[in-house]
C-alpha cells in the first residue's frame, strides 16, 4: 500500500526548503545588488548607430530599435534589412528573449534571463534622432483593407524615434585680427568637431559643412613703392651699375607722396642688388668732382677718404603661407579641395618675392574612394493575405566594405523601405462588373462591340483592377456581324457627238450611280465619278465662199435659204462681214476668219 504524500514547501534560490533566498537584480542568490550596475546606452558616434549590451547583463529591457546581432555580426533579429513584423521568442545562449514585432508603435526586447553573450543592436541614425514610418490604413471588421473613404479620420502615421541626443557638431573660435596694417592680409580661426564640451576627432563631423578657417581681409589701400625699370649700365666694360627711379605711390590716386608714406623696412634699392632677396651685394659709381660737377682726375680727391664702390644689400626673403584645405567638392570617386596660399614675411605682412618652386599647391584631389550606395534586403512578410498589407525591408547607405553612410553621402534617391502588399480585395468583397454590350461599330458587315468592365468593391464602387482575379476578368470586346453591304458604283453611257462639225467642241455622256442590282442611288463616292463631259474637236472648218460649196456642203441639191455653220457657230441671214479689199482683179478676198466673201462697203 503507497501512502506517499505531496507536499507543496517554499524553496528559496539556494535550493534550501522554507528559504527566503532570492537573487537580486544582479542575478546573485541572496546579493544586495553590489555586484553590478544598471547600465542604459545610446548609440555612440560610429558610422552606423551601435550599442552593445555586455555579457551577464540581467534582465535586459530593449526598446525603439532596428535590429539586433551578435558580436559575430549574426543577425538575431531584423537582419539583412529584412524586417520581422509578427510577434515572437528568440533563444540566446539559453536566454528566452521576447520581441514584440516591429508592427507595434514601440518595439520591445524584453528577458530575465542572465545573457551569456553580448548583443548589438542598430538604428537607423547613429544621433540626432532616427525614424521609423508606420503606416495607417482603413479596415473592415475582418481585417480586410477599404478604401480610406469608409474610414471617417485616419489616425496619423506614426513615428518610432531612436537616437535623438544631438549629434557631434563643428565649432569655430573667434576670428584672428587681420595681420596687415593696410591692403590685403588672411585672417585666421581654429576650427573643430566637438560633442558637448568634449573635443573629437573630425572623422565624427561632416566634412562637408566644415566652416572655413582662412579667409582674405583687406583694409584701406596702402602706399607703395612704385619702381622704373633699370638704365643702361654705367659702364662698357669692367664693373659698372643700374640705377632706377623708386617713389612712393598712393595706391588709390596714383599720386606721387613723401617716402615717409611708405615703409622704409620694404623700400626697392634704387640700385640693382645681386641676390632678389636675402643678403647681396650693391655696386655705386664713384668718381672726383670738380666745382663745376665735372669728372676730375682722382689725384684732385687723394686728400678725401675714397667711398665704397661696392656695398652690401638686404631684402628680406617672404614664406609661402598655406590656408586649410576647403571641404573636399566630392565625397568620393575624385574631388578636389582648394586653400589660399599668400608670400608673406616673417611678421605676416605681404612679401614681394617667395620663390615660386617651392610654392605649395593651392588645390589637392580628394574622395578618391568609392562612393556609398543603396544597399537593402528582401521585403519581409505581408501583414495581409489579402485587402492590402504592408511590407518592409531596411534600406541604408553603405561603403562597397560595409561601413555605413550618411544617408546624404549616396547621391541617388533612397528606394522605398516600405510598401503595400496583397492590395486585392479579398474573394467576398469584390467582383467583376459586366456592363451591357454597346452598338456594333459598323452598319453593315463585320464590327465590333465594346462593353465596359471593372473590379467593383461591394458597396462602393470601381477599385484598382488587380484587386480582382484576372484570371476570371470578362471580356471587354466582341465581334458583331450585321446585313450584307449593298455595293454602289457608277455607270457611264456613251459619248454623245461632238457639239460642232468643224473646230473645237464638247462632248457629254449620261453618268449615274446605281446599286449592283441596277437601282438608282446617291450613296456613290463623289470622289470616284467618272467625268460627264470632255472637250472634242471636228475636222477642220473651210473657207466656203460659193453656193455651190454650201450645197456641197450640206448635201442639198435645191436653192434655198440656209444658215451657214462657221467654226461652229451659225451664222444667220443678213449677216454681214466687213474687211479691206486688195487688189485681185476687182474682187474681194475672202474674210481670213470665215472664208466668207468681204463685202465691199
Amino acid at each position: 500500500m503507497n501512502h506517499d504524500d505531496c507536499v507543496l514547501k517554499q524553496a528559496g534560490c539556494d535550493h534550501v526548503l522554507n528559504s527566503k533566498a532570492k537573487r537580486d537584480k544582479c542575478g546573485v542568490c541572496g546579493g544586495d545588488d553590489s555586484s553590478c550596475q544598471t547600465l542604459a546606452g545610446v548609440f555612440n558616434s560610429a558610422h552606423y548607430g551601435k550599442l552593445c549590451v555586455l555579457a551577464s547583463s540581467f534582465p535586459v529591457y530593449l526598446s525603439q530599435y532596428s535590429s539586433l546581432s551578435d558580436t559575430q555580426g549574426n543577425f538575431l533579429l531584423n537582419g539583412n534589412f529584412v524586417v520581422s513584423m509578427a510577434k515572437k521568442e528568440i533563444n540566446i545562449q539559453g536566454a528566452i528573449f521576447e520581441y514584440s514585432g516591429s508592427n507595434n508603435s514601440i518595439e520591445r526586447i524584453n528577458s530575465t534571463d542572465r545573457l551569456e553573450e553580448e548583443l548589438v543592436l542598430q538604428c537607423s541614425r547613429s544621433c540626432g534622432g532616427g525614424e521609423k514610418t508606420r503606416e495607417s490604413y482603413c479596415v473592415n471588421g475582418f481585417g480586410h483593407r477599404l478604401d480610406e473613404r469608409e474610414c471617417q479620420e485616419l489616425p496619423p502615421v506614426m513615428l518610432g524615434n531612436c537616437n535623438e541626443f544631438p549629434c557631434p557638431s563643428w565649432a569655430t573660435s573667434e576670428w584672428s585680427e587681420c595681420p596687415a596694417t593696410c591692403g590685403k592680409g588672411m585672417k585666421q580661426r581654429q576650427v573643430w568637431c566637438q560633442l558637448s564640451e568634449d573635443r573629437m576627432s573630425d572623422g565624427f563631423c561632416n566634412a562637408s559643412t566644415k566652416p572655413e578657417s582662412l579667409r582674405p581681409c583687406e583694409l584701406r589701400a596702402c602706399a607703395s613703392w612704385h619702381v622704373g625699370p633699370w638704365g643702361s649700365c654705367t659702364a662698357t666694360c669692367g664693373h659698372g651699375y643700374h640705377m632706377r627711379a623708386v617713389k612712393c605711390v598712393s595706391e588709390v590716386f596714383g599720386t606721387m607722396l613723401d617716402d615717409r608714406e611708405c615703409q622704409e623696412a620694404s623700400r626697392p634699392s634704387d640700385r640693382q642688388c645681386s641676390v632678389s632677396c636675402g643678403r647681396g651685394s650693391q655696386a655705386r659709381y664713384v668718381s672726383c668732382r670738380d666745382a663745376h660737377d665735372g669728372v676730375a682726375d682722382e689725384s684732385h680727391c687723394a686728400h678725401l677718404p675714397r667711398p665704397a664702390e661696392v656695398t652690401l644689400c638686404f631684402s628680406p626673403c617672404g614664406e609661402w603661407r598655406a590656408g586649410n584645405w576647403s571641404p573636399c567638392s566630392r565625397s568620393c570617386a575624385g574631388g578636389l579641395q582648394h586653400r589660399a596660399v599668400v608670400c608673406q614675411d616673417e611678421d605676416g605682412r605681404s612679401a614681394t618675392y617667395c620663390d615660386v618652386a617651392s610654392k605649395p599647391p593651392e588645390s589637392n584631389r580628394c574622395g578618391s574612394g568609392p562612393c556609398p550606395h543603396w544597399n537593402f534586403g528582401d521585403w519581409g512578410e505581408c501583414t495581409q493575405t489579402c485587402g492590402g498589407g504592408i511590407k518592409s525591408r531596411f534600406v541604408i547607405c553603405q561603403f562597397p566594405d560595409g561601413q555605413m553612410a550618411q544617408e546624404h553621402n549616396c547621391e541617388l534617391p533612397k528606394p522605398p523601405s516600405m510598401m503595400q502588399c496583397h492590395v486585392h480585395a479579398c474573394p467576398d468583397d469584390v467582383s467583376w462588373y459586366r456592363g451591357p454590350w454597346k452598338s456594333c461599330s459598323v452598319t453593315c458587315g463585320s464590327g465590333l462591340q465594346r462593353r465596359e468592365v471593372y473590379c467593383r468593391l461591394r458597396g462602393t464602387g470601381p477599385v484598382a483592377e488587380d484587386m480582382c482575379d484576372p484570371a476570371t476578368r470578362p471580356q471587354e470586346h466582341r465581334q458583331c456581324w450585321h446585313q450584307d453591304c449593298v455595293k454602289y458604283q457608277w455607270t457611264a453611257g456613251p459619248w454623245l457627238d461632238c457639239s460642232v462639225t468643224c473646230g473645237n467642241g464638247i462632248m457629254e455622256r449620261r453618268v449615274e450611280c446605281r446599286t449592283e442590282n441596277g437601282w438608282p442611288s446617291d450613296l456613290c463616292l463623289k470622289r470616284l465619278k467618272p467625268d460627264a463631259q470632255k472637250k472634242c474637236y471636228a475636222n477642220d472648218c473651210k473657207s466656203l465662199t460659193t453656193c455651190k460649196e454650201i450645197q456641197v456642203m450640206n448635201n442639198i441639191t435645191k436653192d434655198g435659204d440656209y444658215d451657214l455653220n462657221i467654226k461652229g457657230r451659225i451664222v444667220k441671214d443678213g449677216t454681214k462681214v466687213y474687211g479691206r479689199c486688195g487688189g485681185y482683179c476687182g474682187k474681194c478676198i475672202p474674210h481670213v476668219a470665215t472664208g466668207l466673201p468681204i463685202q465691199v462697203l
